[in-house]
């Protein structure tokens, strides 16, 4: 683990008076020149976004600039789609090295925005607009974790510490409200999905792999920590298969809790019914393989892996928290069930598996409350237009 303060105290001094000595500052095009942070060294559902939204805003004629961590699979794939790309090493939200390289890139390519999109991404876009005088500071929360209560975080969420605030929902922005800011700083933008995508795509590939023939296939898609619930999802299998006992339920991905799910599968001797392939790069074929999707997640600020399936045409059973309600409509778009209860997870998954019309209608009004509120195009949109409300005021 990396320590908070990486470097020896003297550094820092040297640091701040670097940055001091050149009080360089630009005035230019203020909607052109956009500096995106992200400081995720994995591909998740966040990555996915800022990739949507970058790309967009590029072939908009943005001149886009993204920071990434040196080989982080964002930066390979930003890079490879032709998207200005810097590779930036961020140990901490207190490293005043990376603050530095940030300042210097804000000067360099007359950046009159930067846009941060994760929380040591907003601390360190802060600190760099706030040595550059002048550079507006936006940031994006996807999460719906209460605010901390400490100073840095009050200093954070403050005027000083960014210029306005985009959430993935609506629910991410009441939670924001409740912790001190103000309405008026917030915009609400939802993550948005690549409608094409998923066209021409095919799952079959999949179902031979593991292999599940015509039996029922259900999915999670996520990273293994305990607010995404997967071990409701496994527990749940264990009723599942009392009716479909060929029935299989794939959880592709890796993270913290992966010993303890394998242990628990063992336990409730679902060692053939749940199957752990590890991370996986055809997310695409392996949506489209499933009969079902689940989403038990316990917190949840949108939830895009729930707006992929509901893309494809895959019925999602979800929980009832955060911004999931947005997406995932009762008996409208989707079954809605509460956290932490595998009982009820397993009741709503055989109802779709017995009633192939209901999961059609589900299918079908998924489908077009996603085209119609949840796109990628609309998403890019929505962050333009967030730009240009801080650039003129």
């Amino acid at each position: 683990m990396q320590p908070v303060f990486p470097y020896p105290p003297l550094t820092y001094l040297h640091m701040v008076f670097t940055c001091l000595a050149d009080p360089k500052v630009y005035t230019g095009n203020m909607n052109r020149n956009v500096l995106h942070i992200d400081t995720g060294r994995t591909w998740r559902g966040g990555q996915q976004q800022v990739f949507y939204l970058t790309s967009g805003l590029v072939e908009r004629g943005v001149n886009v600039i993204l920071v990434c961590p040196p080989g982080s699979p964002l930066a390979e794939r930003a890079a490879d789609a032709g998207i200005k790309t810097v590779e930036v090493v961020m140990r901490s939200e207190f490293d005043i090295c990376a603050v530095i390289s940030l300042r210097k890139l804000i000067s360099k390519n007359n950046v009159q925005l930067v846009h941060a999109h994760t929380a040591h991404a907003h601390a360190l876009a802060a600190a760099a607009c706030t040595l550059t005088r002048g550079t507006k500071c936006i940031v994006t929360r996807r999460v719906d974790f209460p605010l901390a209560t400490s100073f840095l975080s009050r200093l954070k969420y403050s005027e000083s510490g960014a210029d306005h605030f985009i959430t993935v929902s609506a629910f991410v922005k009441k939670v924001m409200v409740e912790g001190g800011v103000l309405p008026e700083r917030i915009s609400v933008v939802h993550s948005g999905v690549d409608m094409d995508r998923f066209r021409n795509v095919d799952g079959s590939k999949v179902r031979e792999e593991f292999p599940v023939g015509d039996a029922p296939l259900l999915g999670q898609v996520g990273s293994f920590v305990p607010e995404k619930g997967h071990r409701y999802s496994i527990l749940a299998m264990k009723r599942i298969t009392e009716y479909y006992k060929d029935a299989k339920l794939l959880l592709p991905g890796e993270g913290a809790l992966a010993d303890q799910l394998h242990e628990l599968i063992e336990k409730e001797n679902l060692t053939g019914s749940v199957i752990m392939p590890g991370f996986r790069h055809d997310m695409e074929q392996l949506m489209c393989a499933l009969d079902v999707f689940l989403m038990p997640s316990s917190m949840e600020g949108l939830g895009t892996a729930a707006l992929d399936a509901m893309a494809v045409g895959v019925p999602v059973v979800a929980t009832n928290c955060g911004g999931l309600s947005e997406s995932v409509i009762h008996e409208r778009t989707g079954f809605v069930v509460e956290p932490k209860n595998s009982q009820a997870i397993a009741d709503a998954v055989l109802c779709l598996l017995r009633h192939e019309n209901l999961a059609e209608n589900l299918r079908n009004g998924a489908f077009r409350h996603i085209s119609e509120n949840f796109s990628a195009q609309s998403m890019i949109e929505g962050n333009l237009d967030a730009y240009e409300r801080v650039l003129t005021e």
